[in-house]
Order: C-alpha cells, then sequence, then structure tokens
C-alpha cells in the first residue's frame, strides 16, 4: 500500500509540476500581459505594494488552493477512471465477451478512482509531505519521472483504446460464438410508441439505416427521424403522419420527387417544382 502511495504522489506532484510550467511558459507569449504595463496599471500596483506577476504565480502555484493544484488533481482523477475503466473492460471482454460494460461499472470505476485519490493522497492533505520531498529531486530525477508520467499517459491512452476496439471486435464477431451470426438479420426494436402508428423500426449493428418488416425481410433504407412533430420546413425536420418526423433534405431530395412523379401529368399544371407545405401532418 506505502508503494502505490508513493506512484500516486508521484503522478499528482508530476501533473502539478507540468501544469505550472506551462503556466510560465505561457507567461512569456501571453500578450494580455502587456495590460500590466500599461502606467496607469503599473501607478495602480505600486499604490497597493503589489508585484502583480508574483500574485499571479502565486494564485497559480499555491500548494493548498492553487489552480495548477486543482488542474493536477482532476488530472489525477481522470487517469485513474480511464485506467481502471480499460482494464475492467478488457478483464470483463477476456472472461465472458457477452458482457457489456453499464452505468454501474461507471459509477464503480468512478467510486474507486475517488477513494483511491483520497486515502493515499488528498486525506490530511498528505501529499504537501510528499511535494516537499518530492521538491528535493535532482534535475535528472525530476527529469525522469516526468517521462514516466508522461509514458503511463500514453499506456493508459492505448489501454482504452484497446479496450474499446476489443468491444467491436467482440460485437462484430457475434460476441465470439458462432461466427454465422454475422449474417444474421438484426433484432427489431419497437418504437411504436414514438411514431404513434403501431410500425415498427429494426436497426442493423452497422448500418442504422436498414429497415425490415416484421418477418425480418429487407425492406430498403429506414426513414430519417428528426424532432416531432415540427409544421412546415422552417425546421431541421418535417412530421408528416404515417412517416413521422422526416429531415427536411431527405424529404425534399427523395419523398417529394416521388410525389410529383406519381402525380403524372398534374406536374404540367403546377409546375415540375412545386411548393409542398405540411399542414396538420398531411401533404398538401
Amino acid at each position: 500500500m506505502k508503494r502505490l502511495e508513493n506512484y500516486l504522489n508521484v503522478l499528482h506532484f508530476c501533473f502539478y509540476r507540468a501544469h505550472y510550467k506551462l503556466h510560465l511558459f505561457a507567461n512569456k507569449i501571453n500578450l494580455f500581459h502587456l495590460i500590466h504595463k500599461l502606467p496607469f496599471q503599473k501607478r495602480k500596483y505600486e499604490e497597493l505594494g503589489i508585484n502583480i506577476y508574483k500574485e499571479i504565480d502565486k494564485a497559480v502555484g499555491n500548494k493548498e488552493y492553487g489552480i495548477s493544484m486543482t488542474v493536477a488533481g482532476g488530472a489525477l482523477l481522470g487517469i485513474l477512471f480511464f485506467f481502471i475503466l480499460a482494464d475492467l473492460n478488457i478483464l470483463l471482454k477476456l472472461l465472458s465477451g457477452n458482457i457489456t460494460l453499464s452505468a454501474e461499472h461507471f459509477i464503480s470505476c468512478g467510486i474507486l478512482s475517488v477513494a483511491l485519490s483520497y486515502f493515499f493522497v488528498f486525506k490530511n492533505d498528505k501529499y504537501l509531505s510528499y511535494f516537499e520531498q518530492f521538491e528535493e529531486w535532482g534535475k535528472a530525477d525530476k527529469s525522469k519521472y516526468g517521462w514516466l508520467t508522461f509514458a503511463f499517459v500514453l499506456l493508459v491512452f492505448c489501454l482504452f483504446i484497446l479496450s474499446l476496439k476489443m468491444c467491436h471486435n467482440k460485437e462484430a464477431s457475434g460476441q465470439g460464438d458462432n461466427p454465422s451470426l454475422i449474417k444474421m438479420k438484426p433484432e427489431r426494436i419497437d418504437v411504436s410508441w414514438f411514431l404513434g402508428q403501431g410500425k415498427t423500426f429494426f436497426f442493423e449493428p452497422n448500418d442504422g439505416n436498414i429497415r425490415y418488416d416484421m418477418n425480418r425481410n429487407y425492406q430498403g433504407r429506414a426513414l430519417i427521424t428528426g424532432i416531432s412533430p415540427t409544421l412546415g420546413f422552417k425546421g431541421s425536420s418535417v412530421f408528416i403522419k404515417g412517416l413521422g418526423a422526416v429531415e427536411t433534405e431527405l424529404f425534399h431530395l427523395s419523398i417529394k420527387p416521388d410525389i410529383l412523379q406519381a402525380a403524372g401529368n398534374f406536374s404540367k399544371v403546377v409546375g415540375r417544382n412545386p411548393d409542398i407545405a405540411i399542414k396538420e401532418g398531411l401533404i398538401i
């Protein structure tokens, strides 16, 4: 446990040091600092008896309430969360490929990350004694642990990407079971409560635009739905009875030409591109 505590405090210290050094570098190129060189600003600071640059550095670098300390604490929590989440995801996929991360898994990872950070770093300001110890490192040690911290962050990023890749591969291969499941038609999801038309839409794992009927026979492209209802074409979608909410662009590119083609000779009277409006969900 003592070793784990030391590792976490090294991470915390390196995050703090990296952010504070970034602040010092930003000071050199920050054009807003030119404001402090204006004569009336200088007089104001002289009246207050302060060095504005030292005050800014203090606000950022204070080890108890500074901005760098806040950022370092957040970075520690974040890196622990993604490290635990990636390891958990990989472990679950290796042990049982049909397990998918749920809200409980994310909450558990979050609670564990907070607990580790609190008990090993922040409780009773334990990190302050470690900071005093780490400040005595030589330049070589600070550089070494800085690069090790960067390598650890990179490792966590790679682990997280790997866990997502494994999740994707398991889904694409039928969760590791019979490979023939890849070619099976997808399960249907009843969303009739949303459309109010008693219809069932189906979604294919690799293409959400495929539609099947009740017998899972291919019916063509699925409808693109939007926010319902929307009258006219002022918004991004239009509500049509029997179809639900349809994207305006889809209506003009696909549905409207079919209506005009079905109208036949009627187009000779109104023209090839007449105005078509939606009133109370009906096409007029």
